[in-house]
C-alpha cells in the first residue's frame, strides 16, 4: 500500500510475533510492522493478494494475558523481500472485537517504533 493511502500511522514492531495459518498449522512468517488496521507479514510463504487467512499471532506474555490473537485478515498487497525466497504482505484485519483492538493497541504501545 503506498503512503499516501495509509490512513494510520505503522509502527515497526520489536518483538517478531510468529503468524500460524489456523488451516495447516504451517507458519506463514513474523509481523514486521503493525496498525489497528493491519500489519506486514515477512516469510517465506507467498500469499496471493486478495486471499483470506485464518491466523493465530502469537504474543509477549509479559503485555499480553492471551498468548495469541485468532483474527481473518485479506492480503491487500505482496512484494518480494530483497533477501532469496521471502516476502512481505500487506495484511488487513478482518472484524476485530473491541477486546482484540485493545490487545492490539497495547502490543503497539509496548513493542512499537515509529515508521
Amino acid at each position: 500500500m503506498d503512503a499516501d493511502r495509509r490512513q494510520i500511522a505503522r509502527k515497526y514492531m520489536t518483538y517478531f510475533s510468529q503468524v500460524i495459518d489456523n488451516s495447516t498449522t504451517r507458519m506463514l512468517g513474523y509481523i514486521g510492522d503493525i496498525t489497528i488496521a493491519g500489519a506486514m507479514l515477512i516469510g517465506d510463504v507467498e500469499l496471493p493478494v486478495g486471499a483470506l487467512i485464518s491466523a493465530r499471532i502469537y504474543l509477549p506474555r509479559e503485555v499480553c494475558q492471551r498468548p495469541y490473537l485468532e483474527t481473518t485478515a485479506e492480503v491487500v498487497w505482496k512484494s518480494p523481500d530483497r533477501d532469496p525466497g521471502v516476502f512481505r504482505s500487506g495484511l488487513k484485519w478482518h472484524k476485530l472485537s473491541a477486546e482484540d483492538t485493545e490487545l492490539l493497541d497495547r502490543l503497539i504501545y509496548h513493542y512499537g517504533l515509529p515508521g
